[in-house]
Formats: C-alpha cells, structure tokens, sequence
C-alpha cells in the first residue's frame, strides 16, 4: 500500500509535471498566519498564492501522496484537528510546526 510521506525540502522537485497530489502547509511571513491545502504540484500554488499576497509566503512543508483521494481525506483530517484555529477557509493562526506535526500524526 502506498503511503504517504513528507519531501525533503533537498528534494522538491520544483519543475515536476505529474499526477500525484501534494498537501502543503504555505506560512505568512515569519511568523504570520499558515494555510494548509492540497494542489497537483504544491510549488506552482505556492506561486499563485504569492500573487494574490501582498506578504511574502513561504513553503514550509510539501507532502506527497499516491492518489487524490488519500490526500483530500489527509487534508480533511487535518483541518479538522485544527479548527480551533481556524481564522478563514483554509488559513489557520498555529505555528506551522504545530500543522506540520499534525499531519505527520495523520499521515500514519
């Protein structure tokens, strides 16, 4: 069974067309709020995102899943665990280590 698993930021594969899905968390600034979502390839969002942001984004997690639906369900699982924070759709007022440990939590 394929699992999921986290990309090491050595290995983002900045250029790469492909058809698996990836669950990213994108922070504000420093410190700022993070969103937590899922896109076909996470470094070209994380450009789209940047447009539509006068604050810098930074890319701080990218992971990779076999199929759409593992990662839809992975990303629903972890919105959920943070609804507590929840500022906006998708945007979360948690440290990214926080989200990041989440995901690895659900992830298993």
């Amino acid at each position: 069974m394929s699992r999921i698993r986290s990309i090491h930021p050595e290995n983002w594969p900045v250029n790469f067309r492909g058809n698996f899905r990836h669950l990213y968390v994108v922070q504000e600034g420093e410190n700022g709020p993070i969103k937590v979502g899922i896109a076909a390839n996470a470094f070209w969002r994380l450009g789209e995102l940047q447009v539509g942001n006068p604050r810098r984004l930074h890319l701080r997690a990218v992971f990779e899943g076999p199929d759409k639906r593992r990662i839809f369900d992975l990303e629903q699982r972890v919105h959920g665990r943070l609804s507590g924070f929840a500022i906006s759709g998708e945007w979360f007022d948690c440290p990214a280590k926080h989200a990041i440990s989440v995901i690895n939590e659900e992830a298993r």
